[in-house]
């Protein structure tokens, strides 16, 4: 009867710690898809390549504690890249992406030594219970197969304490074949 009641008491503790985990934590996922978001022709020339969803950040924030997003770098493995655009938007739930100004949080920075796409943000965002993020990048049609064939892993180190503890996954990675 004692040892029942341990191992009842050592559940509900374990359930409560659990709980408490959960609420002062973060769910993070990072999906990779490849679609194209405009297949004009004269955009494309205009813009100087394809754009393409090419993946879906998504953070379900679990504490009441504010935290803020201030930049993400994405580390490219692949074929050597002279040059890659991108931008991130802010993507509404529910809804299909708008790539347009108002949800625009940042446009990107290529790291050409270091093959790094990186995303710092115009203002910090204030993650909110739900965010939905949405890399766009502009992919000339001469880059689109290396792009392709290659893949970007999150650098977890550039993310806020709170978050990165939070992060139990391997590393989190963008690839497209």
């Amino acid at each position: 009867m004692k040892r029942s009641r341990c191992l009842l008491l050592g559940t509900i503790i374990f359930f409560y710690f659990s709980i408490i985990y959960s609420g002062t934590s973060f769910e993070f996922t990072l999906q990779p898809t490849w679609h194209e978001l405009d297949t004009n022709q004269e955009h494309i020339t205009q813009f100087g390549g394809k754009w393409i969803l090419a993946g879906t950040i998504k953070l379900k924030k679990r504490t009441t504690q504010e935290v803020r997003l201030e930049q993400l770098i994405l580390q490219w493995n692949g074929t050597h890249l002279e040059h890659l655009l991108g931008s991130l938007y802010k993507k509404e739930l529910d809804k299909p992406l708008l790539p347009l100004e108002e949800h625009l949080i940042c446009d990107s920075y290529w790291d050409k030594s270091k093959q790094k796409l990186i995303l710092k943000f115009d203002q910090p965002l204030h993650l909110e219970t739900h965010t939905s993020l949405c890399l766009v990048l502009t992919v000339p049609p001469v880059l689109e197969n290396k792009i392709k064939h290659g893949s970007f892993v999150l650098e977890s180190s550039t993310l806020p304490s709170l978050l990165r503890k939070s992060l139990t996954h391997k590393p989190f990675i963008l690839a497209f074949n």
